[in-house]
């Protein structure tokens, strides 16, 4: 979780700790320079609601401020179950939803590097559009909350499918206009001479 704070004369370091409330997992914490104003504690359970306290601290090691805040941690990492290509611009992605999320990120970037596209989705499955043909993209999820985004799941990797232009026969048949001529020469059937439009 991510903590910001306004700096505190005198400070020479800021430490902050993550206290899990209603929960027996013991505390986090890390510790920053007098300059930082903003810093984070990793490695918390996800989907947790926590306790943040800030101490600016001098050069002894006394406790000059101090200030706390409730909130929660990201949810839990989403797993992608499968991922497929009925159109040439656009993937649908089928992943597991996760308890305390309030909606997800699907993530496609381009085998190259040269594409990256973040679709925010609130349910699964969700579809990533404006992708371009026979293209392969590289997917990931992540879910988010008011904390935050989740790492982003496992990736995968799809093609998009090809494009195709297909003309009906009755479509193809009407793109000519048709002047049947004299039947002499050859009995029982039209001479038909035709004329793109």
């Amino acid at each position: 979780m991510t903590v910001r704070w306004s700096r505190y004369s005198g400070a020479s370091s800021y430490k902050i700790t993550a206290t899990p409330k209603n929960s027996p997992q013991p505390s986090a914490f890390a510790q920053f320079s007098g300059n930082s104003v903003i810093g984070s504690v990793n490695s918390l359970s996800a989907n947790t609601m926590y306790t943040m306290r800030v101490e600016a601290i001098d050069k002894a090691g006394n406790v000059l401020s101090s200030a706390e805040l409730d909130g929660s941690s990201s949810p839990e990492v989403p797993t992608i179950k499968q991922a497929y290509s009925k159109q040439s611009d656009s993937i649908t992605v089928e992943f597991s939803e996760v308890m305390g999320a309030s909606g997800y990120i699907l993530r496609a970037e381009s085998e190259v590097g040269d594409f990256l596209s973040e679709t925010a989705v609130t349910s699964s499955p969700g579809t990533v559009l404006q992708l371009q043909p026979y293209t392969d993209y590289t997917l990931s999820v992540m879910s988010v909350n008011s904390a935050g985004r989740s790492q982003p799941s496992a990736p995968v990797q799809i093609r998009t499918g090809r494009w195709f232009r297909y003309i009906h026969l009755s479509r193809f048949i009407h793109l000519f206009t048709y002047t049947c001529l004299d039947t002499y020469t050859c009995p029982g059937l039209y001479t038909c001479s035709h004329t793109p439009v």
